[in-house]
C-alpha cells in the first residue's frame, strides 16, 4: 500500500517499517495509483499489487505469467498442462 493509504490503517503507528518509503530508501523504484485504485506491476517474474482491490488483477497476472513459462516450455502442437506449477 502507499503511504496514503496506510495512515488510514489503524495500526499504522505501530507498523515497524513503511514498505514505500524503505523501497526507495534503498534505491528502488516505486510506484503507486490513487489510493484505493487497482495498481499491479509486472517486473520480469515479481507481480505486485498495491491494495486489496488489486489482489484479483494481480493473481490473474501472475497465472498468466505461469501459464507464459509452462507454453514455452512445452513442443510445438502439444496442449497446455490443465494444473499450473511455477
Amino acid at each position: 500500500p502507499s503511504v496514503c493509504e496506510l495512515v488510514r490503517a489503524p495500526g499504522f503507528a505501530r507498523l515497524p517499517l513503511v514498505v514505500e518509503d524503505f523501497v526507495k530508501d534503498s534505491g528502488a523504484c516505486f510506484s503507486a495509483s490513487e489510493p484505493d485504485a487497482v495498481h499491479v506491476v509486472l517486473d520480469r517474474h515479481l507481480v505486485t499489487g498495491q491494495n486489496a482491490s488489486s489482489t484479483v488483477p494481480a493473481v490473474q497476472n501472475l497465472l498468466f505469467l505461469c501459464g507464459s513459462r509452462i507454453s514455452s516450455l512445452l513442443p510445438q502442437g502439444r496442449p497446455a498442462l490443465a494444473a499450473l506449477s511455477c
